[in-house]
């Protein structure tokens, strides 16, 4: 939507993506995500002064064709009680066909799953939080494939694409769906966060008497690279999360979640302070954080984004409150070397279960922690304490207690690769530069399939896929190895850590055909020429024409079949047919029937470019069949 993409919740006008008048809407299918009228009654229910949401498209002169944001938020009630519910996406722009829909159904998909599981089993501990992200990231999973399966019968090209890129990275689900989620959940006992990728969330928490105290989970950096994110192969450990477990004690709590394009151009509006604190703006109604993006985007050191803000405030009957005249009190993460979106929480040896007991006068320090991604469930303080679980615990002490040192960083990293290829690990865990005083310590990797080169005096780390020989394309197989290092920083600081590292294995076998007929329609103008695409890999293509009064050849080279017809009157229309077989390497073999009709120009009218028209890649079920290129390579 571009520009002003403005959604209210509590609106009777709007509904979802209600916008100002000079939206408009994409040229593309409705999403495959359908919401019951329950669903639907309840994202326009009025929150009140509790929840306030914003996207926009951004500044004017950004290279971006329409917005790829998205945010919501909602009130609900389950049993007499109130629950807060806000989400923020950005869909990923680079190598993603449909960025914008991610978005859209990341924040969607994300509201479901926490309208149902508030209303059978609140989460109110940190085994069901962990359950809470298992099941998130299965619904997630579970839709954007539906989705796709919609666009692929549709027979969509995403807009920016060209078709013939599209068609030949169309078995590539890494291209697919792409996007960061930002969601949060507030309750008169506990709230929690749970993030995947960048941008901003301020946790702002007031007791009386107290100073209020500003915490940041997750802040943008100048990076573009994020490590996790919302795709096709999501899984629980994409996901960061973060308990509020003092709610109750505090006169007022409030949760903002941002995209980067505002986190990054407030930090810049504001660069004496080491994050941003988004009290300085009005953000009261959905209406007010519109004006508030406006006011952002005017500057001149405003980022060329998309913009997305989310706001609730607990409990809900408080109002968004004027800025403060004192300094807050800041919480923020550390620097860190890896980019903030990889850090998952630090600890300082505070013992787990003392908290605000300890000492009344800094209660609101300790109640915000992070659970980390992995088999284990875990909770590690974002700033003051260690409060992991005991198979945490042990994992980690196991690894740093020679060296007496607590543990600073945990992190997620992703390497997908094709079968029998040989990737650099330690490229894909410090980058292409690397880090001088960075070196991996130990290596654990009893669950690859493969062969895994690990010689840490050389600063090698190297995998090989071997042993997917016989994995058919378009499916992956995933495995996980663990890994601790050890980073000395310039200044002399050292920082180690643990990490898993996820590997996705493509499978590049050409799945074997099956023995069956098909027919095939198609129509072509009488001065142009049909393209079937077929693929150079199969073991033979036999032509039937002996009901054709065209010409039929084949480009072996390029896998294709080519059909040109012959004259037809200029008002005439003209039936022609031919067949054709394709034999696999193992044996099994297609016929299809071909049939052509033949258009006048009168009738249709050429392609806008003047290219030949475009032909379907064949009948319902697609064709080439999965594992076979368009052009016979990845």
């Amino acid at each position: 939507m571009r520009p002003g993409a403005l959604f209210r919740p509590g609106t009777a006008s709007h509904v979802l993506l209600g916008g100002a008048e000079e939206d408009s809407v994409a040229d593309e299918p409705p999403l495959h995500l359908q919401l019951t009228d329950e669903e639907v009654a309840d994202l326009r229910r009025d929150p009140g002064a509790a929840a306030a949401a914003a996207t926009w498209y951004g500044p004017a002169d950004q290279d971006k064709t329409s917005n790829q944001d998205f945010a919501l938020t909602a009130r609900l009630c389950v049993g007499g009680k109130d629950f807060l519910f806000a989400a923020v996406a950005d869909g990923v722009s680079t190598r993603t066909f449909w960025a914008a829909r991610t978005a859209r159904i990341a924040c969607l998909v994300a509201f479901r799953v926490i309208r149902d599981r508030m209303r059978t089993a609140p989460i109110f501990s940190e085994a069901d939080l962990a359950d809470m992200r298992r099941g998130l990231a299965s619904a997630l999973r579970v839709e954007l494939e539906a989705d796709r399966r919609h666009l692929l019968a549709e027979n969509v090209i995403p807009a920016g694409w060209s078709v013939e890129v599209f068609r030949r990275h169309l078995d590539r689900s890494e291209h697919w769906y792409n996007s960061t989620l930002l969601l949060a959940v507030l309750s008169q006992e506990k709230g929690f966060l749970l993030f995947a990728g960048d941008g901003g969330i301020n946790v702002v928490k007031k007791a009386a008497g107290v100073p209020a105290e500003v915490r940041v989970p997750l802040a943008s950096t100048e990076a573009l690279a994020i490590s996790s994110f919302v795709s096709l192969a999501v899984s629980e450990a994409d996901f960061q999360a973060a308990w509020l477990s003092d709610i109750g004690t505090l006169s007022r709590v409030d949760v903002i979640l941002a995209s980067d394009g505002v986190d990054r151009t407030l930090q810049r509006r504001h660069p004496e302070a080491k994050h941003p604190d988004y009290r300085c703006l009005d953000l009261a109604s959905s209406a007010a954080i519109r004006k508030e993006m406006l006011v952002l985007a005017g500057g001149p050191d405003r980022e060329l984004d998309n913009y997305s803000l989310a706001r609730l405030t607990w409990p809900p009957g408080a109002s968004w409150p004027t800025p403060d005249t004192a300094q807050p009190v800041l919480h923020p993460p550390p620097a860190p070397k890896a980019p903030l979106h990889d850090e998952l929480g630090r600890g300082s040896g505070e013992e787990p279960g003392l908290g605000a007991g300890r000492d009344p006068g800094r209660r609101l320090v300790h109640d915000l922690a992070v659970a980390a991604g992995g088999a284990a469930a875990m909770l590690v303080a974002v700033a003051l304490g260690l409060t992991a679980s005991d198979t945490l615990r042990n994992r980690l002490q196991g690894w740093m207690a020679a060296a007496n040192r607590p543990v600073l960083l945990r992190e997620t990293r992703h390497v997908e690769l094709d079968a029998g290829d040989t990737v650099d690990l330690m490229k894909a865990i410090r980058g292409e530069a690397g880090a001088q005083g960075f070196r991996l310590t130990a290596v654990s990797s009893a669950d690859i399939v493969g062969n895994i080169r690990f010689d840490p005096q050389r600063g090698l780390f190297r995998y090989e896929a071997s042993g997917f020989a016989e994995l058919p394309s378009g499916e992956r197989r995933e495995m996980a190895l663990s890994y601790s290092f050890a980073d000395t920083r310039a200044d002399g600081e050292r920082r180690d850590g643990t990490g898993d590292l996820v590997l996705a294995v493509r499978g590049t076998k050409p799945k074997p055909l099956r023995s069956e007929a098909r027919t095939q329609r198609i129509e072509v103008l009488p001065d142009g020429a049909a393209r079937l695409d077929v693929g150079p890999s199969l073991a033979a293509i036999t032509l039937d024409l002996a009901k054709t009064s065209g010409s039929v050849t084949v480009d072996r080279v390029q896998g294709k079949i080519v059909y040109r017809p012959p004259a037809v009157p200029p008002l005439g229309k003209v039936a022609d047919q031919f067949a054709y077989s394709v034999r696999g390497p193992d044996g099994p073999e297609i016929r299809t029937v071909v049939d052509m009709i033949m258009t006048s120009p009168n009738q249709t009218p050429p392609a806008e470019d003047g290219a030949s028209p475009n032909i379907p890649p064949g009948p319902s079920g697609g064709w080439p069949p999965p594992g076979y290129s368009l052009r016979g390579g990845r």
